[in-house]
C-alpha cells in the first residue's frame, strides 16, 4: 500500500486526491485499504466476491468493486466512478 499522511483530509479535493492515491494501486480488498477508506469518510461492506462501499450519511448511494481485482486499471475506474457518484 502507498504511504499516505494520517492527516483527514474533509475538503471534497482532498478527499478525491486520497481516493486515488488509495485505490491507485488496488490488487485485493485488505485489511489496510479498508482501514483508509474508512478514515476518509466511507464505509465497506465485504462480501464473498464483492464489496460495497458507501459514503458515511449517504446510504441509499452505494458502488460495488470486487473483492480481487481483474486487471490493473480496477482502482483507477473505481477511484474516478466514485468521485462522479458522491460528486467530489
Amino acid at each position: 500500500m502507498p504511504k499516505t499522511n494520517k492527516k483527514i483530509q474533509t475538503t471534497p479535493q482532498g478527499i478525491k486526491k486520497r481516493l486515488y492515491i488509495i485505490l491507485k494501486s488496488y490488487k485485493k480488498m485488505n485489511a489496510a485499504t479498508i482501514r483508509q477508506l474508512k478514515c476518509i469518510g466511507f464505509i465497506v461492506k465485504k462480501g464473498r466476491k464483492h464489496c460495497r462501499i458507501y459514503r458515511e450519511g449517504q446510504p441509499r448511494k452505494c458502488y460495488f468493486i470486487s473483492t480481487t481485482a481483474s486487471d490493473r486499471k480496477t482502482g483507477a475506474n473505481a477511484a474516478a466512478i466514485m468521485s462522479h457518484l458522491w460528486l467530489l
